[in-house]
């Protein structure tokens, strides 16, 4: 697990004020500017939720093949989309021409997702299909070469027992190093 830097901000400064934890009296408080702190917000979204495995859905929540979901990972929107082979993808949901969110709402099921800002066109495994008026638009000879400006995947993304897992970040322990002893819980769950 990656370790956290500590930072010399005003929070951390006196981070013993903001947190009283006395397991004697039963005392366990944490000051409320905790959580409007924009510093450790920051902090939190980079070394937890966007550095870290996140859970973002269960696998019966895309049941049928072109059937998408939208997440977050961190402040990242996200596509998890199964395609018309019943794989799963994990995708940033933003257009790779200029970024425009590709899908709008939460759920639906579709084969295909059109930026409304330019009408680029993406299958739901992340490919690019086609542009509007490619040659009167002025790109280059080397313009989507090898997948060059297909969806960007997110770069980990697993399931353990239908539980689907990302990480924005590609060096992340495993997936069932991450959930270490919870494993044993989701497999409780499952097999009843």
């Amino acid at each position: 697990m990656p370790r956290i830097p500590v930072i010399n901000t005003s929070h951390l400064d006196r981070i013993d004020e903001l947190l009283v934890d006395n397991i004697d009296t039963g005392e366990f408080k944490l000051h409320r500017s905790v959580f409007t702190d924009e510093a450790l917000f920051d902090l939190e979204m980079k070394y937890i939720f966007e550095g870290n495995w996140v859970y973002l859905a269960h696998e019966s929540q895309i049941p049928n093949n072109n059937d998408y979901y939208t997440t977050y990972i961190g402040r990242q929107p996200i596509i998890i989309a199964r395609n018309r082979n019943g794989e799963l993808n994990a995708m940033i949901n933003a257009c790779s021409h200029r970024g425009a969110q590709l899908c709008r709402y939460k759920r639906g099921n579709k084969a295909t997702y059109t930026c409304p800002f330019h009408g680029w066109t993406f299958n739901n495994s992340g490919k690019l299909l086609k542009v509007k008026d490619p040659t009167d638009a002025g790109y280059s000879d080397c313009f989507n070469q090898d997948g060059s400006h297909d969806l960007k995947k997110v770069a980990r993304f697993e399931s353990y027992k239908g539980f689907l897992f990302g990480s924005l970040n590609p060096d992340v322990p495993s997936l069932e190093e991450f959930l270490g002893e919870t494993t044993k819980i989701i497999d409780m769950i499952v097999d009843q």
